[in-house]
């Protein structure tokens, strides 16, 4: 294991005594970890070392299936593929008392996303309920250890040594990034060891050099990092796909990325064209059927889809040629099943337990995440994107994430920029791992980012006295208070979507605290908007308006009502930090209080 040494006292360390950078993935579809040691980033920051794990029919991987298994006690018993191993082989009646989650990390991007809770709770495979931070939290945990012990393999280091990199999607709330850093304190990480990293940039991080060891037509070419070129990150995972656009600024000899268009994306990566697939046998078989096979024949079908997912991966769309797929057992079982399937899709062949499926239905399975149900999919999203001005100058689109292995993908991408842009297609060797070994390289290099574009404007609940010019008695925001007239929930931007922030640029306001709860304390409620200019905090719907959490004051002493509490934002960070100081000189931490 190259990078690691006996004697720990050998590496170099940073000024925050980190030795090792590791980097936790937690994908929708895979997840897993790498990590760089101080030594050889400063040789080769490429030099990453990634576990490869044996992922069944699918061979040896960098990352392992996002699936956990926890017992009837809700204890940890198994992730990845073993997970999937030891569920197919329970019977009906044992699977039941066991807890199984697969694609849990979209529960922080789904219905959850904005207002999310501490509490909140997802269902697993049955149905089940269970805290999401206890699922996190065992997902992170298992994945921490096993990264001690691969470390611990070649050389003794104390956990103090290590800084822990957590990746995210850059469309992610700020509600999922406090939900991850809650959960990875869950794990027994840390927050002062912990860093979150969004995976596009992790992505630019390690292509950027990847160019500079590499200049063919395959990879990453070294004139996409040349000083004032514009790229673009298409980051296509299993569940989300993430874009954003950078511009390179060199300085010294060392490149600098600067955002200079907001992070855009949508739930369009490949976990849609498995749910196309399946779709397709429920439609063919009939959803009693279906449902049926899942619950009695969990071996076979999982077997099934990890076959769907190789073709997925490895099918090459320039050959238009035709995919075979070994039916599982139960489902050559089914009487009539010919007849069935060319009511679906038409003429088709089933020879020896083979199904053929001719390209253009093949490709079919493809169009949920490309064109969307209703026309809002991965295509229209770059298509929108290359409208701007701002895109008209893209020297090159990097394609990485999982999905991006995608033959099929690759040419809908490079069809639809042919049509807008010049800009080149890259697709870097082993896209599926570029995020992680960018995430472990960032551990020591997270000045990269020069600038960030913010994505919603954030600001806090307050106050103002009524005015009769400016507002109306009627309004459902209006308060009075013996003779005093307000009106309530008027959001204070601090700063807006669209403004470009330096990592660690602060904004500071200060108010009058003129109230406390009914459990005596202060709270300073903190909102976030789609809409640039929101005039009040309070969306019944939370659409384009969401409370994120709060910075309280507990048991707040009522004689400093009316002194002045000063909150301070900082930006420009993967994620937000708050704080706030009363004039009298408590404290409060910087970190939000997500919403119980």
């Amino acid at each position: 294991m190259s990078g690691i040494i006996a004697d720990p006292t050998a590496l170099d360390a940073d000024s925050t005594g980190v030795l090792v950078s590791v980097a936790l993935d937690i994908g929708t579809s895979f997840s897993g970890f790498a990590f760089l040691t101080r030594n050889d980033f400063k040789i080769n920051p490429l030099k990453v070392h990634c576990k490869h794990w044996h992922v069944g029919e699918l061979g040896t991987l960098y990352k392992t299936k996002s699936i956990i298994l926890l017992n009837q006690m809700k204890e940890f018993v198994a992730f990845g593929y073993d997970a999937e191993n030891i569920y197919a082989q329970m019977s009906v009646d044992e699977a039941k008392e066991y807890y199984y989650f697969r694609y849990f990390k979209m529960a922080l991007y789904e219905e959850h996303q904005k207002e999310l809770r501490k509490n909140m709770k997802i269902q697993d495979e049955s149905g089940k309920k269970m805290p999401a931070y206890k699922v996190f939290g065992e997902a992170i945990k298992f994945l921490k250890d096993t990264a001690l012990e691969e470390l611990m393999k070649s050389c003794v280091i104390k956990e103090t040594d290590v800084k822990w990199i957590i990746t995210l999607p850059a469309i992610w709330s700020e509600s999922a990034k406090q939900f991850m850093v809650y959960a990875s304190k869950e794990a027994g990480i840390a927050e002062n060891k912990l860093e979150i990293t969004l995976e596009p940039e992790s992505a630019a991080l390690c292509c950027n050099y990847l160019a500079l060891e590499r200049n063919d037509e395959t990879s990453v070419n070294l004139k996409t990092f040349d000083n004032g070129r514009k790229i673009m990150i298409l980051d296509l995972g299993g569940g989300t796909v993430d874009i954003t656009t950078y511009q390179v600024t060199t300085t010294e000899g060392k490149n600098k990325l600067r955002e200079i268009y907001k992070a855009t994306g949508g739930p369009w990566g490949g976990r849609k064209v498995d749910e196309a697939f399946e779709d397709f046998w429920r439609t063919c078989i009939g959803t009693e059927t279906w449902t049926q096979l899942k619950l009695e024949y969990r071996d076979e079908i999982y077997e099934f889809f990890n076959r769907f997912e190789i073709q997925k991966r490895s099918y090459k769309h320039e050959s238009r040629g035709e995919i075979l797929l070994t039916l599982p057992e139960c489902i050559r079982e089914i009487e009539g099943l010919s007849g069935l399937l060319r009511k679906q899709i038409g003429d088709v062949s089933i020879k020896r337990g083979k199904i053929t499926f001719k390209n253009e239905i093949f490709t079919k399975f493809f169009d949920a995440s490309l064109r969307g149900t209703n026309g809002e999919g991965l295509i229209k999203t770059v298509d929108d994107l290359f409208s701007n001005e701002e895109m008209a100058d893209i020297y090159a689109v990097l394609m990485v994430g999982g999905f991006s292995e995608s033959s099929i993908v690759q040419s809908a991408i490079k069809e639809t920029l042919s049509q807008k842009s010049e800009a080149k297609v890259f697709v870097p060797t082993d896209p599926g791992s570029v995020v992680l070994k960018g995430a472990a390289i960032y551990g020591f290099a997270p000045d990269i980012i020069t600038e960030r574009v913010i994505r919603h404007t954030y600001g806090i609940s307050t106050r103002v006295v009524f005015d009769e010019e400016k507002h109306s008695r009627s309004s459902p925001h209006y308060h009075k208070v013996e003779k005093e007239e307000y009106i309530e929930d008027k959001f204070h931007p601090f700063v807006r979507a669209g403004d470009t922030f330096r990592p660690g640029e602060q904004k500071t306001h200060n108010f009058n605290a003129v109230g406390v709860n009914s459990g005596g304390s202060l709270e300073i409620d903190v909102y976030a908007s789609t809409e640039r200019d929101p005039e009040y905090t309070r969306d019944p719907h939370g659409i384009t308006t969401w409370k994120l959490g709060c910075v309280s004051f507990p048991k707040f002493d009522k004689q400093y009502l009316g002194t002045t509490v000063t909150v301070n934002m900082t930006f420009g960070s993967t994620r937000l930090l708050v704080n706030a100081k009363l004039e009298n000189g408590d404290d409060v931490d910087c970190s939000l209080n997500l919403l119980k």
